[in-house]
């Protein structure tokens, strides 16, 4: 998980098994990297699997105000174990970033 700085908007025609129908924006140069990356290494882009208001999308706003992007992820190998993902919307300290969380379920192996 990160801030990658990407920018990786909606899923392609080939890109369903990494990425669920709802992202947010348009792509960037290192959007597309970033989804290189995941499709390369058989991981799943978590936030865009469940469906959010657009309001709880954005992790991050400019300093003027004006713009906001989803550019902070979580990458998975076991898309399954995660159950939802969420913003925080309002922080106790000064970021322009929004804080990003995800529910697991973990199994104990017999």
């Amino acid at each position: 998980m990160g801030d990658f700085n990407a920018k990786i908007g909606m899923p392609g025609p080939y890109e369903r098994e990494i990425m669920g129908k709802y992202g947010y924006g348009t792509r960037n140069l290192r959007g597309e990297r970033l989804i290189q990356y995941a499709n390369e290494y058989k991981l799943s882009v978590m936030k865009t699997f469940f469906k959010k208001k657009q309001s709880r999308k954005w992790t991050w706003i400019s300093p003027d105000q004006r713009t906001k992007n989803e550019i902070d992820f979580i990458l998975s190998n076991n898309p399954k174990s995660i159950t939802n993902m969420e913003i925080f919307g309002i922080v106790n300290f000064p970021s322009h970033h929004r804080m990003l969380r995800c529910c697991l379920t973990i199994t104990s192996p017999r």
